[in-house]
């Protein structure tokens, strides 16, 4: 009899949870379901552009996908998270796909631009000198600089260009001047162009002329001379003489010692990417940090 009981309680037990499991089973997974139905929307990936736009709505199919899979039923909760997670795979190799494409394209761009230009200098060559402007004058001394490594065809152009008022030519030859590439070295020659230069407000030229004064190239050595210059040059953002006028202040030529300016033109200096103006204001943390 008791056998008979067990037997009862035990087909009573089963019959509930085949009910509970029916019951489940027409309930279904609604949190699972929302996941999944949301991730189709936001499978707009392949658009990268919409595709951004639903990013909120992909991170919320996400977490319903993720929380469904922990309950019953679990097929479209596990579908929705594959997608979700497809679409970060998918987005990637897009975006990839659109930065290789633009590297190329970049590439391709400037190599059109630079036989262009090499085209149009070309063109430029073929007529007389004399009914040239400055500005392409200069360019076809550019050509033979830096194209050419041809430092006295250069020189030739520039000279040209320079005597015509242009302010970027009269820097290089004073440069050249300096230098010795492709004339004869002429303090005297390089301080004539290059104060030509600078006094038109070329940042380069006038970032020289404080390196002249500096050295006492072609001129006496004045350090006041040397700051006004570097000063000038530094106003116009040219790192080299945000630098060197730092280290002005740093050693108390010219001016007053003041290790805070020198500081402050040594951080302009490093924020336009002077490698050696960082590795002042290293040195001036530690010393302080002593």
């Amino acid at each position: 009899m008791s056998e008979e009981i067990k037997s009862s309680e035990n087909n009573s037990q089963i019959g509930q949870q085949i009910i509970v499991n029916q019951v489940a089973a027409k309930q279904g997974n609604g949190v699972g379901t929302a996941g999944f139905v949301l991730a189709l929307i936001a499978f707009t990936v392949l658009i990268p552009i919409v595709g951004w736009f639903l990013f909120p709505i992909w991170l919320i199919g996400l977490i319903l996908s993720f929380a469904g899979v922990f309950k019953k039923p679990r097929g479209l909760a596990i579908a929705g998270l594959v997608i979700s997670l497809l679409q970060i795979i998918l987005k990637l190799f897009v975006f990839s796909a659109i930065l290789g494409i633009g590297a190329v394209a970049g590439k391709a761009t400037k190599e059109l631009a630079k036989t262009a230009i090499e085209t149009t200098i070309d063109k430029q060559l073929e007529q007389p000198a004399s009914t040239m402007s400055a500005k392409e004058l200069f360019a076809v001394g550019e050509k033979y600089y830096y194209d050419d490594k041809s430092y006295t065809e250069a020189a030739k152009w520039y000279r040209m260009s320079a005597e015509q008022g242009y302010a970027e030519a009269q820097y290089e030859l004073g440069e050249m001047y300096y230098a010795g590439e492709g004339v004869e070295k002429n303090y005297s020659e390089a301080l004539k162009w290059i104060r030509k230069s600078a006094d038109q407000g070329n940042a380069n030229a006038q970032n020289t002329m404080g390196h002249m004064y500096y050295l006492g190239d072609g001129v006496t050595e004045n350090f006041s001379e040397a700051v006004k210059w570097y000063r000038k040059s530094a106003e116009q953002g040219n790192k080299y003489a945000q630098y060197n006028l730092g280290k002005m202040y740093e050693s108390g030529d010219g001016v007053t010692l003041d290790y805070e300016k020198a500081v402050e033109w040594y951080q302009k200096a490093a924020k336009n990417g002077h490698e050696k103006a960082n590795d002042k204001l290293k040195l001036e943390y530690l010393y302080h940090e002593d």
